[in-house]
């Protein structure tokens, strides 16, 4: 796997880390796949609970400081909740 990064598509997914403890992330997170196994990520992956996460190359700001401090744009979104409340029409 090449990403660095995977965002949690699924409604919740629980991932393995590499202490051998277990950790679990709701919907909309991202994560630094270094933190846990390749097996649990894998898992995941093909399951389609967690996407890979590519950055997004965007102009330079005019007042950027430098490319390196920059934080990149990420290509996902997380996904919006749904209360339910306000969808009926009465």
């Amino acid at each position: 796997m090449t990403a660095k990064r995977v965002f949690v598509s699924a409604a919740a997914v629980v991932l393995e880390t590499v202490d051998g403890g277990e950790r679990y992330f709701y919907g909309g997170a991202v994560l630094d796949v270094s933190q846990f196994t390749a097996v649990s990520i894998e898992h995941a992956l093909d399951a389609g609970l967690v996407e890979p996460v590519t950055p997004v190359k965007s102009e330079p700001a005019a007042n950027a400081e430098s490319e390196s401090e920059a934080e990149p744009e990420l290509a996902a979104e997380p996904a919006k909740a749904s209360t339910g409340k306000g969808s009926r029409s009465k």
